[in-house]
């Protein structure tokens, strides 16, 4: 087991306590860098910044702790998505019973948020390197009935990018999978065997990593699927239909194909879709700046409706056997 899979899961053994912490508001802050060697065509190598990790894990205290991570090709929008769940668990820090109201303020559609969250911004240069966590864990309660749960908040780099060769993606995407108990794959339109092969590829890559997990190796997939105009169906209904057919084995499908399909179900103990509709001219323009007011109301319904399914059904990362 790796030094940062200790890190993270040395708190999961502890007791849960009675209150919940105070905690200041955090920011994004790179945990894992990736190094260049004297030959600038080699993969570079991974380097963990112990020192944040460790004050990291040191705030979580005695809760159980909920990893959500996200990943997937560069450029389609994963720490703009982060931003706006780590906007909701900061308001549903403030309830005690689940409920965060209207926290995406929709009273105050100007609200900028680029600067409150992950970095996010349009255009083709690169926004994130490595991984990137929040600083803090969000110490949440789903419900009035349920104990307090620690959330941490992952960020990676875009797969798929001409700054990014193969066996670097393979230990982002693995090892992110294997810290996850929730592990987003975004992308855009129709979901491709490319996706899958690769996806399969990176849960290979983290089998190796760990022989010893409880149960399936994995915890939730969530696909989250953007720009999605296939059918007029959108959200998670629409996801979950779609997931169930894609992921189905059907009569003269390749050996490769069905193989990839089978290893998904077989070591993910749930997997899920959600399809996001079209956000806008704004959103997808250099100057936009997050607001929900430069949203297309119908996508800045479904993001609040993504964040909030997505928080709820979090679950704490499984204990190492």
């Amino acid at each position: 087991m790796s030094e940062l899979e200790l890190g993270i899961t040395s708190a999961l053994a502890k007791p849960q306590p009675a209150k919940r912490k105070s905690l200041p508001a955090g920011s994004a802050i790179q945990i894992l860098q990736l190094h260049s060697g004297p030959k600038t065509r080699a993969s570079r190598n991974l380097k963990l910044n112990n020192q944040v990790l460790r004050d990291l894990v040191s705030k979580v205290g005695d809760y159980p702790i909920a990893v959500i991570v996200i990943a997937g090709p560069g450029r389609k929008g994963k720490s703009f998505m982060l931003t706006y769940i780590v906007r909701y668990l900061q308001a549903l820090e403030r309830t005690d019973d689940g409920n965060a109201g209207d926290w995406m303020d929709n009273d105050n559609p100007d609200v900028v948020m680029k600067g409150k969250g992950f970095t996010f911004r349009n255009g083709m240069a690169r926004t994130t390197d490595g991984i990137w966590m929040w600083s803090r864990p969000f110490i949440i309660k789903k419900s009035k009935a349920e104990s307090p749960l620690a959330v941490l908040v992952m960020d990676t780099e875009g797969c798929f990018d001409p700054y990014t060769n193969e066996q670097e993606q393979s230990s982002i995407i693995g090892l992110s999978l294997l810290l996850s108990s929730c592990f987003i794959y975004n992308d855009t339109g129709l979901i491709n065997e490319n996706t899958i092969n690769t996806l399969a590829q990176f849960m290979q890559y983290g089998q190796i990593a760990s022989q010893s997990f409880e149960g399936k190796t994995f915890q939730r997939l969530m696909f989250l699927i953007r720009d999605w105009n296939t059918t007029n169906e959108h959200g998670a209904a629409g996801g979950q239909g779609f997931i169930r057919r894609f992921l189905a084995s059907k009569h003269g499908m390749s050996e490769q194909a069905a193989r990839n399909r089978q290893l998904i179900q077989d070591n993910f103990e749930d997997y899920d879709a959600y399809l996001m509709p079209l956000p806008g001219k704004k959103v997808v323009s250099e100057e936009f700046t997050g607001s929900i007011g430069e949203m297309k109301p119908e996508f800045r319904n479904h993001v609040e409706r993504f964040a909030v399914n997505l928080v709820a059904d979090v679950a704490p990362k499984r204990r190492y056997a």
